[in-house]
């Protein structure tokens, strides 16, 4: 049996370029590189095109601002 994606009740991921990504946020390849490293980002790449996955990044970044708070 084929299961998709919406089978399983889990959200898509929403994923976008990383070099657009980086872009965006002005931050460097090094940067990124490092960030995925520690496990603050996850990248994938999908036919040598490198994606970030959006998600992981936010719920980093709101997990920093309430360890903040």
């Amino acid at each position: 049996m084929n299961t998709t994606n919406t089978d399983q009740n889990t959200a898509p991921r929403k994923l976008k370029r990383l070099k657009a990504w980086r872009e965006e946020l002005g931050i460097s390849a090094a940067t990124a590189w490092r960030w995925n490293k520690s496990g603050r980002i996850k990248i994938v790449t999908v036919g040598g095109v490198s994606f970030v996955d959006v998600a992981s990044f936010d719920a980093t970044i709101e997990a920093a601002i309430e360890k903040a708070a």
